[in-house]
């Protein structure tokens, strides 16, 4: 499932993971400096192929979500109804 935005903890804001790409090489640090969007959750996030440069991924960039989401946090309840749906399909 796709995490579409994460809290950013160097420019404390929530953004997508292409505007993470984007901000690389003057405002974010590192790949791990992100968190759950949710406010009341903050759980660990990886932006993947953070820094890379286009043609080094196979993938494109984007949110790897922490299995370490508190339990009434609303992104990962979307999360779980996104994979119940497909599951279902």
């Amino acid at each position: 499932m796709k995490m579409l935005h994460a809290y950013s903890i160097d420019l404390q804001k929530n953004i997508t993971a292409t505007q993470a790409h984007d901000f690389y090489s003057k405002l974010i640090k590192s790949s791990q400096n992100f968190q759950c969007s949710d406010e009341d959750c903050r759980a660990p996030v990886i932006c993947v192929n953070f820094g890379k440069k286009p043609g080094e991924y196979k993938m494109p960039v984007h949110f790897r979500i922490s299995p370490k989401h508190t339990e009434n946090c609303s992104i990962q309840k979307d999360i779980d109804e996104q994979a119940k749906r497909l599951s279902t399909n």
